[in-house]
C-alpha cells in the first residue's frame, strides 16, 4: 500500500512541478429527465453549423459574463425531441461526453433570455470549443 501513496504523490509532484493542470469533472447539477425552463417570447435558429473537436464549450450573456445553469441541450433536430441535456457549471462550461465526429443540434435555455438552437459539426482534429452568447430576452 505505502508503494502506491508514494507513486501517487511523485506523479502529483512532478505535475505540479511541470505545470500541468489535473482536470476535476464538471460541477453542474444533473438535469432531470423531464425538466424543462418556461418557453421564451422568441428562438433564434443558426443553420449553418459551427466547427468544433466535441460538444465542448462555453455559454456566456452579452456583456460577456459566464452563465450558470443554462439548459444545453442535445435534440434530434432543430426544435426536436431532446436527446441528453446538461447544465453549465458556475464557469458557464457544458460538455457531453463520447461524442463521435458528426452533425449534432444543441439548444440553449435560460429563463429571462432567448433559446438559442446551434448547429455543430464536430471533428476530433478541429481541437476547437463551442461558444455561444445567450441574448436577454425584449
Amino acid at each position: 500500500m505505502a508503494g502506491k501513496v508514494e507513486s501517487v504523490l511523485v506523479v502529483a509532484m512532478a505535475c505540479a512541478l511541470m505545470g500541468c493542470a489535473m482536470r476535476s469533472r464538471s460541477t453542474a447539477p444533473s438535469v432531470p429527465l423531464d425538466f424543462d425552463y418556461p418557453a421564451p417570447m422568441k428562438s433564434i435558429e443558426y443553420d449553418e453549423p459551427v466547427a468544433a473537436g466535441a460538444l465542448t464549450g462555453i455559454v456566456r450573456d452579452a456583456s460577456g459574463a459566464p452563465r450558470e445553469r443554462i439548459l444545453v441541450e442535445r435534440v434530434a433536430e432543430p426544435k426536436g425531441a431532446r436527446l441528453d441535456a446538461r447544465f453549465t457549471d458556475r464557469r458557464g462550461r457544458f460538455s457531453f461526453d463520447k461524442i463521435a465526429d458528426g452533425l449534432y443540434r444543441l439548444k440553449f435555455s435560460f429563463p429571462g433570455f432567448d433559446t438559442v438552437y446551434i448547429a455543430v459539426r464536430v471533428q476530433k482534429k478541429m481541437g476547437r470549443k463551442i461558444e455561444v452568447e445567450l441574448p436577454l430576452s425584449q
